[in-house]
């Protein structure tokens, strides 16, 4: 019988001189792109974070890569990095051999709460160096993520305190729907108990779980309702981000539910990464206001901003209300409207009214001479005496200058656009990344977790958008073509003028 000859295996023996980390690991694995990305960000303000005396810390180097490709590959905790810097090769690769715990993890993303936004303003113009990116243009949207935070604290918590008493007597009428809830329900009417915070979190707790147990909603109405009990018993953040070609530009978080409200400050937020606006915003429906035009205006940039029925008035069988004010015939030299008998409806005065953001709106008020006798007074409006109309002309200015850019042969290409740029992210974001819930409390907190996930998205993207080959090419860049185009850039990145000439050196 021959005798079979295997591979020696001594699986404790001793290597004097150790190979190479990354020795298995391929030429043009996306850790290697992390690394070389990381080893040529400007880490200053993060080293001023730290103490010259006592022991001596783990660099934070180091540790910015291991946490960012953790996220890369959809791991966000930190017990779980720990685990992996002992048994993964990539790991232990960028830690070089380096095991901090699962602790001392958790104290670096917390040190950097504050600087982890430079660093991912850092990335993406990386991004825009080498041209993934132009910067000139924000596709924006916004999706509401669930938080860690307490049951009480909602997206719209203002409105909640404010309408406290509406929201028991909600509370309660929902109690009446679950049968194990009826006596915990009859018995608070009896005894007059008090609706507190803590009591809330009970009731929300037990919403949730006789949800679970209803039968599945057949109808358009009951899966109306059951959408409209889950939204109230929801904490969470109304996550706003900007996008060019899949690539998270900015982001921010707000408390309220409203993407209206959002706008101006999100515009901001852009402006203070990288000294500028951008020149085109594209938006939905959802940010149409005229205190979003206005700022759009004033800030000369191009707005592919819908509005409210601006799809509706897209469809081939649109029939436009002809009593409505937008229908009707304006004389702007002698300020009038034409109602469609032909009466003219004088100015009577203005309207003013402010928004929940404070901002102050006017309309002017039109009223008919006499409506007494019109056949058309039944189809018109049922009030009494003659009909008054209320019009926005800066509103309705806005709009008109919006339906023709969104309409315009850029607009319907940007329109195409938007469908596959935020939403898109939002998409991997939530199902590809399972990044589905906020993990800390505070809004700090949340906001650096997602700003390390933002760097990871945009680094895992630019990995499959870039073979080893253009990975050089781009480091090439950044430490030696890149003096010449800096000049470009410089005008409107002046805190980041020394790293950028400390590239180029």
């Amino acid at each position: 019988m021959t005798k079979i000859h295997f591979r020696s295996y001594i699986h404790k023996k001793i290597i004097l001189f150790p190979q190479r980390i990354d020795k298995d690991i391929a030429e043009d694995d996306p850790v290697r792109l992390l690394d070389a990305l990381v080893d040529n960000l400007m880490l200053d303000n993060v080293y001023k974070l730290y103490k010259p005396s006592g022991r001596k810390p783990y660099h934070p180097q180091m540790m910015l890569k291991v946490i960012l490709y953790a996220y890369m590959n959809n791991i966000y905790s930190c017990r779980r990095i720990e685990s992996l810097l002992k048994r993964d090769i990539h790991f232990i690769y960028l830690a070089g051999y380096e095991q901090p715990d699962f602790i001392t993890i958790n104290r670096f993303r917390n040190r950097v709460r504050k600087e982890i936004n430079n660093i991912f303003t850092q990335v993406v113009l990386v991004l825009a160096a080498k041209g993934l990116i132009s910067l000139d243009i924000e596709y924006i949207d916004g999706t509401k993520i669930e938080s860690k935070a307490n049951k009480y604290t909602f997206v719209w918590k203002r409105t909640v305190e404010k309408n406290r008493a509406k929201l028991q007597e909600q509370i309660r009428t929902l109690l009446l729907q679950v049968d194990d809830v009826i006596a915990q329900d009859n018995a608070a009417k009896r005894e007059g108990v008090e609706f507190t915070a803590a009591l809330l979190d009970e009731i929300s707790e037990e919403l949730n779980k006789s949800l679970e147990s209803l039968p599945e909603p057949k109808t358009k109405e009951e899966k109306q309702a059951v959408r409209t009990k889950k939204r109230q018993t929801k904490p969470g953040y109304n996550l706003q981000i900007a996008t060019e070609n899949q690539f998270i530009t900015d982001f921010a978080l707000y408390a309220n539910r409203t993407d209206t409200l959002t706008l101006p400050s999100f515009l901001e937020s852009f402006k203070s990464r990288y000294h500028r606006y951008a020149k085109t915003v594209v938006a939905d429906s959802g940010y149409g206001s005229e205190e979003n035009y206005l700022f759009i205006d004033v800030h000369n940039m191009e707005a592919y901003v819908k509005y409210n029925y601006f799809h509706k008035e897209q469809r081939p069988r649109y029939t436009p209300n002809p009593f409505s004010p937008a229908s009707l015939y304006y004389n702007k030299e002698q300020d009038f409207y034409v109602c469609p008998m032909g009466q003219h409806m004088k100015r009577i005065g203005m309207k003013r009214s402010l928004t929940s953001n404070g901002f102050v709106t006017y309309s002017v008020r039109y009223q008919a001479e006499r409506c007494d006798g019109c056949p058309l007074r039944g189809s018109c409006f049922k009030a009494r005496g003659n009909k008054i109309i209320e019009v926005n002309h800066q509103l309705q200015h806005y709009k008109q200058k919006a339906r023709e850019l969104l309409t315009s042969e850029e607009g319907i290409k940007h329109r195409g656009r938007r469908y596959i740029e935020p939403e898109a992210v939002f998409g991997q974001t939530k199902y590809n990344k399972a990044y589905k819930r906020f993990r800390h409390f505070g809004k700090d907190k949340v906001n650096m977790d997602f700003a390390f996930f933002a760097i990871a998205f945009n680094i895992g993207k630019m990995c499959r958008k870039t073979n080893l080959k253009e990975l050089k090419a781009v480091m090439e860049l950044l430490l030696g073509t890149f003096r010449c185009s800096i000049q470009v850039y410089i005008g409107y990145l002046k805190p980041y003028k020394s790293f950028y000439m400390k590239l180029a050196a």
